[in-house]
């Protein structure tokens, strides 16, 4: 084999060997790019009974599991927290969204008998600019938040908050919830109307992402504010056919451009050895 031929074909290769890395490091990039931490939403019709956990219409929608952790609250027994897990089940009509999380819970705990007793609980967050991700711990003040909870005894709060210790309460919730307790299981819904006048609860367009997090509040295990399982920012694509976004078309352009090198170069080294 002549020097000539040695270098061309060194040069094939190199720039075979950069095509394969640049397509490996694309494939993960195009996995966040597309559909990590998405969650499914399904378009459902007023009718369908959606408010109630149990209806037959949530047979129909698609769900998720999303993963929970202790949040870093510093509390006493803050890393202790019992779920790990809830499924999540979203749909919208036209008018209003349903969120349904569903966890494991061996004891159904819904009233406070002593001192030393918590009721159970689940929370959705929402960033007040719905495709932001402020901190997740109550945001911040340049980024606040709403904070939909729900407690075992039934009540179901609406918060505003900026902030860690910046926690305001609606005078009055627009937010309604059903829960149930069956089989070592709660199933809980969350409903409100997508649009609202109220300048500090987050308005719900169905043509942009929305972005949301949750956290379980386990009362047997005295969980409570801070101590809780909690996730990280998941989001809703909510548009139903999205496009692809910027970073999948340079990466697609990218890979694209080292194939046609790799084909380019070697017909070339090709070439050169014939010589």
């Amino acid at each position: 084999m002549t020097d000539r031929t040695r270098q061309a074909v060194a040069v094939v290769v190199g720039i075979a060997a950069i095509a394969v890395v640049l397509l490996a490091l694309s494939g993960p990039a195009l996995g966040y790019a597309v559909g990590v931490n998405e969650l499914p939403v399904t378009e459902m019709t007023a009718d369908d009974d959606l408010e109630d956990p149990e209806a037959e219409a949530w047979g129909e929608v698609e769900s998720k599991t999303v993963v929970l952790s202790s949040a870093e609250s510093g509390l006493p027994g803050y890393e202790d927290t019992a779920v790990g897990l809830a499924d999540v089940e979203t749909a919208h009509t036209d008018e209003r969204i349903h969120i349904r999380l569903t966890w494991d819970d061996a004891t159904a705990d819904e009233e406070i008998d002593d001192p030393q007793a918590f009721v159970d609980g689940v929370a959705v967050q929402l960033p007040f600019e719905q495709d932001k991700e402020p901190p997740i711990e109550m945001g911040s003040e340049e980024q606040p938040v709403n904070v939909w909870y729900w407690s075992g005894d039934g009540e179901v709060e609406e918060l505003y908050a900026g902030g860690m210790g910046s926690t305001t309460e609606m005078d009055e919730s627009a937010v309604s919830t059903q829960a149930v307790h069956d089989d070592g299981e709660w199933s809980v819904v969350f409903t409100r109307d997508l649009t609202t006048d109220d300048r500090e609860r987050t308005e719900i367009a169905t043509d942009q992402r929305l972005n949301v997090a949750f956290a379980v509040f386990d009362g047997d295990n005295a969980e409570r504010g801070g101590i809780k399982a909690a996730s990280e920012w998941y989001h809703y694509p909510m548009d139903p056919e999205p496009g692809p976004s910027v970073l999948e078309l340079v990466l697609w352009t990218v890979g694209g451009l080292a194939i046609v090198a790799v084909l380019v170069m070697t017909v070339y080294g090709i070439r050169n050895v014939k010589q």
